[in-house]
């Protein structure tokens, strides 16, 4: 029977671009499937027009928007980097984290961006994205690298850190219609990267399998 350490000997001795392409969180391909649901039922009905963020100058009371922005893209290149980017970033969480509890912060961090910068971006017509999900999951990462010292090792050159550091980075130079992005988007990356770190605190026994 491997002991821990046999298998992490085993993981250490892998190529490192060879390890963790494979995600074993059957939430993350729910969301995903979500994504895409929601992407193809928007080319034959007005969804992003119902569910799409809104500054508050456009809001009209509709708060119930910061929930479903979250599941809505605008075109084909904003679904795909986001799909991958979800799939790729929480290999690294594989078997370290409770998915439940990693989604849940994903959401709610969502939430949290969406509204900070509905009211910091007050005069903003339209915002929708997969990233206010994803980078709550990016706090997650910085956070238990920071404080659980039995967190292994991030690597780059594997999958998952080529990805996460690329979509942290590139995500906030091109947005999601390809073009050269502005700091509304840095605002709602960095808005969701802090309420995912700051709500990994409270999750901490919770958020950890072996806990």
């Amino acid at each position: 029977m491997k002991t821990k350490e046999d298998e992490l000997k085993q993981h250490s001795d892998l190529p490192r671009r060879i390890i963790g392409m494979k995600n074993k969180f059957v939430s993350v391909y729910i969301i995903i499937g979500i994504w895409v649901v929601v992407f193809l039922l928007a080319r034959i009905m007005p969804l992003n027009t119902y569910f799409s963020n809104k500054g508050m100058d456009y809001m009209n009371g509709e708060y119930y928007r910061y929930l479903p922005a979250e599941f809505c893209h605008i075109n084909l290149f904003h679904l795909l980097v986001n799909c991958l980017g979800l799939y790729y970033i929480t290999i690294y969480l594989n078997d370290i984290v409770n998915e439940i509890v990693m989604i849940i912060i994903g959401i709610v961090g969502g939430f949290v961006a969406d509204f900070v910068f509905s009211i910091v971006i007050h005069a903003s017509e339209e915002s929708m994205g997969g990233s206010a999900f994803v980078f709550p999951i990016i706090g997650i990462i910085l956070f238990l690298k920071l404080f659980d010292k039995n967190m292994p090792p991030f690597k780059l050159g594997t999958y998952y850190g080529n990805w996460t550091v690329g979509y942290a980075v590139i995500g906030n130079i091109v947005n999601g219609k390809m073009e050269i992005a502005d700091y509304t988007t840095i605002l709602l990356h960095a808005a969701g990267f802090v309420a995912g770190f700051l709500l990994a605190i409270p999750c901490k026994k919770v958020l950890r399998k072996d806990n």
